[in-house]
């Protein structure tokens, strides 16, 4: 038996679990941001997520590199008939490492496959994981098939495959909740940031000029994104390191591998307080180079209206 598990907090509850039986193998990548496309192979995936990785938060490639390629050999020596038990939260972090697993476990042809929903925390009682294994749900390949079609909904080049999909699809796991989450990362048409970022500029201006506390009020009001303070400060390096003018000003940035999130004060700058006030547009002034998903958001013309849906925008 296999039991796949999202982050190390997880995977080292698991292993002191009464009850366990077979391997822990905790998964470390995050699906929730970095770039995706329906025309890479593996391998190209990898490459691309790893130099993106390096250039973005500072995490070397060749490291990167090497964790992927295990954890993906360490899946494909998986046998047919063998147990697999996916752990997961129902926050938008983990609902798309969750897509991406179910997608490659059933071309893999995996057989017999289940699901434990985890709570955020895993300060569980030996009672409550006991609970929850009882608890464990199921996965046939209809919801497999389903899971593969959502990703490829993820990785699509345009956002409107996740609003279709959101249309047109009945419930999969939590992933309705976790996809409406995922458009919030379009930038708006009002000004051109996206929900976080805006949240983000509005509480720096309202005085909150340090990045643990501003990243504690943002994940308080995003409760089911799983925002990871990796994921926020690489938000933040970009709003005050783009390819304009910065929208924010950082002593450095908010973080690089082997150090600390910045300690230093936020303020917004000039152009910073002219987007948030609806004067000026964010890719006009700051540019953007990002990925939502499959999505290479570089010249802004897909935003989110007001509605909540992905709209192509001119300008």
């Amino acid at each position: 038996m296999i039991h796949i598990v999202s982050g190390d907090v997880w995977g080292e509850r698991l292993r002191n679990w009464r009850h366990i039986d077979g391997e822990v193998f905790v998964w470390r990548e995050m699906m929730d941001f970095g770039p995706l496309s329906p025309n890479w192979s593996l391998n190209e995936q990898i490459r691309q997520r790893a130099l993106f990785f390096e250039e973005r938060i500072g995490v070397p490639r060749e490291q990167m590199e090497m964790v992927c390629r295990y954890q993906e050999q360490r899946l494909e020596r998986i046998p047919p008939l063998t147990p697999v038990v996916l752990w997961f939260d129902t926050d938008r972090f983990d609902q798309l490492l969750l897509l991406y697993l179910s997608s490659r476990i059933r071309n893999q042809g995996l057989q017999s496959v289940s699901l434990v929903e985890v709570p955020e925390v895993a300060t569980v009682t030996e009672e409550q994981l006991d609970r929850l294994w009882e608890e464990r749900i199921p996965i046939g390949d209809g919801e497999l098939e389903r899971a593969e079609h959502a990703w490829k909904a993820l990785i699509s080049p345009t956002p409107y495959s996740v609003w279709r999909w959101l249309r047109e699809e009945p419930a999969l796991f939590h992933l309705h909740r976790a996809f409406r989450s995922h458009l919030d990362y379009l930038p708006s048409v009002d000004n051109g940031l996206n929900k976080i970022e805006e949240q983000a500029l509005q509480l720096v201006e309202q005085g909150c000029d340090r990045f643990e506390l501003l990243f504690q009020e943002v994940s308080a009001h995003r409760l089911q994104d799983g925002l990871t303070d990796v994921h926020f400060a690489a938000i933040l390096n970009e709003l005050a390191t783009p390819k304009g003018h910065p929208l924010l000003y950082m002593e450095r940035e908010a973080f690089q591998r082997d150090q600390a999130p910045t300690e230093g004060p936020l303020h917004l700058t000039l152009e910073g307080k002219a987007v948030l006030a609806g004067e000026a547009d964010r890719l006009d002034v700051a540019g953007i180079d990002w990925w939502l998903g499959g999505v290479h958001l570089v010249d802004g013309s897909w935003r989110l209206d007001t509605a909540g849906k992905p709209v192509q925008w001119k300008a």
